[in-house]
């Protein structure tokens, strides 16, 4: 990791250099959710829009940064999931260190009065258990950042409706088409569990 060298504290170079050229890699250029601290770089260096912005100028703003705050220290994924789409996010990258008790008054933990999170915040499947996710699919990242593509209520739709094909499938006996359409659903929602369901039944056979 090199020096904060341009005198930005906690600035991680090297990895934001790595993640920079992963969201440059996407196949889709949607818009980012990420903390305003890393936003900037991101818009700079990806050209991809973000949500959250690091001048707060305007109350507008500042509110924004403060519910996602909230969301991701207080509430649920599910939560933090609409909120995020109600502002067209598709992508979020994750920040590790939130739970660092390093400099609590200065943290946004202590901002959102969320020194000790709830166990349900999403915070903690973030930064510890990226995996048990469900509406957050891991995709990318680094030491210090992880990438996550946002599940939305489109990608849940196709699997439904794909599921359904690949059930009707499985019941007239054609197993290819089954297992084709289940892996198709599980691309637009990984944790969608009737088509996993399907696909496990499938390849029992």
């Amino acid at each position: 990791m090199k020096g904060n060298r341009w005198g930005r504290p906690g600035a991680s170079y090297d990895e934001l250099e790595d993640l920079s050229e992963q969201l440059r890699g996407l196949s889709y250029a949607g818009p980012v959710l990420a903390n305003f601290g890393i936003s900037a770089s991101i818009l700079a260096e990806t050209g991809l829009p973000i949500l959250l912005h690091p001048k707060f100028e305007t109350p507008g703003i500042r509110e924004r940064v403060r519910q996602f705050y909230e969301h991701l220290f207080l509430g649920s994924e599910q939560d933090l999931r609409e909120w995020a789409l109600k502002f067209g996010a598709r992508y979020y990258v994750h920040s590790n260190g939130n739970l660092s008790d390093l400099n609590i008054p200065n943290s946004p933990r202590y901002m959102v009065d969320a020194v000790e999170p709830p166990a349900h915040a999403p915070v903690y499947v973030f930064e510890q258990r990226p995996q048990d996710a469900v509406l957050f699919q891991p995709i990318g990242g680094n030491r210090r950042y992880r990438i996550f593509r946002i599940i939305t209520t489109e990608d849940e739709e196709f699997a439904e409706s794909l599921t359904g094909m690949a059930r009707r499938a499985l019941e007239s006996g054609d197993i290819k088409t089954a297992q084709r359409r289940a892996r198709q659903a599980l691309s637009y929602h990984w944790k969608y569990k009737p088509a996993q369901e399907i696909l496990a039944t499938v390849l029992s056979l």
